[in-house]
């Protein structure tokens, strides 16, 4: 795989989380009041998680 792939399936990934994310929060902030905070560290935990993916795939390709 090249880097182009790489970054398109990582992109395809998190837009399709945000589009995932969006009704989910909006169900966690009526039930729980702080969806906001919960959605902002689920999102910061999926972007690393790519990176760390996106690392290991360079060096072992």
């Amino acid at each position: 795989m090249n880097d182009k792939m790489i970054a398109l399936i990582t992109s395809v990934g998190i837009i399709f989380f945000i589009l995932l994310s969006i009704p989910l929060n909006i169900f966690s902030g009526i039930s729980l009041g702080n969806g906001i905070t919960i959605e902002i560290a689920v999102s910061l935990y999926i972007l690393l998680m790519s990176g760390i993916f996106i690392v290991v795939f360079k060096r072992f390709s």
